[in-house]
């Protein structure tokens, strides 16, 4: 069985760079904030899509590894094991993308909140005594609070998830050195526990599927809520 590649993970996916600041500034105008609920749902959507169709790829490379292995065909087998070292790499880069976009819709959760709790205030030192008013607004700021909280929630589970595949692919790498040592060629017990690691990353790929799912309810829900805020606001 050949090495993969010593390119198999790229430099750039071993530190994690999520951290992306968001510049706080005046209310949005309700058309920008309509347009950018439909780019984060779109963006979800999109990347839920991907993930499902990166699992489907790769499970079936793992089921033609499995019968070519069988079949001794080592060409071929050479050939599927490149391609599931290409199919992991860039599975890992999309996963990275998905980390930063989670970090950065929580930096923008943080605004909202910030927002809300300012227009609390300026309300207060105003006096303004519009109960109904003040009534939708602590709840605007509870809603808030509660996107900022699922939020923060799926970017540390990205992040994790994104640690625990590069983990699992180092892994696979030591053993595949192994693998190709003088005297473990075709070591049954080597070869068992290369495929368990792959199976290993497949179940990581699964969680990645249904926290997309969550993220596009999650951002779903958001896009109601905005739109009940921005009727209430053409009432005021």
């Amino acid at each position: 069985m050949k090495s993969l590649s010593p390119s198999f993970v790229l430099p750039a996916l071993l530190i994690l760079t999520v951290s992306v600041p968001v510049t706080q500034a005046q209310n949005p105008p309700n058309w920008v904030e309509k347009k950018q609920d439909q780019a984060g749902l779109k963006a979800s959507i999109s990347n839920w899509q991907d993930d499902r169709r990166d699992v489907d790829r790769l499970s079936d490379l793992v089921m033609k590894w499995d019968q070519v292995r069988l079949s001794g065909d080592k060409i071929q087998l050479e050939s599927i094991e490149k391609r599931i070292a290409a199919e992991l790499r860039n599975d890992l880069r999309e996963t990275e993308t998905q980390v930063r976009q989670a970090d950065r819709e929580a930096e923008q959760s943080k605004v909202e909140v910030k927002r809300s709790k300012r227009e609390l205030r300026k309300e207060k030192h105003d006096g303004d005594h519009d109960r109904r008013g003040r009534r939708d607004d602590r709840r605007d700021l509870k809603d808030d609070k509660r996107d900022l909280k699922d939020d923060q929630k799926d970017a540390a589970q990205a992040e994790a998830l994104l640690k625990q595949k590069q983990e699992t692919v180092h892994k696979l790498i030591s053993l595949q050195k192994e693998i190709d040592s003088p005297g473990k060629a075709g070591d049954a017990a080597l070869t068992a526990r290369w495929r368990s690691l792959l199976e290993d990353y497949l179940k990581l790929s699964q969680e990645e599927i249904k926290l997309g799912v969550r993220e596009v309810q999650e951002d779903k829900t958001e896009i109601r809520e905005d739109r009940r805020e921005r009727r209430e606001d053409r009432k005021d």
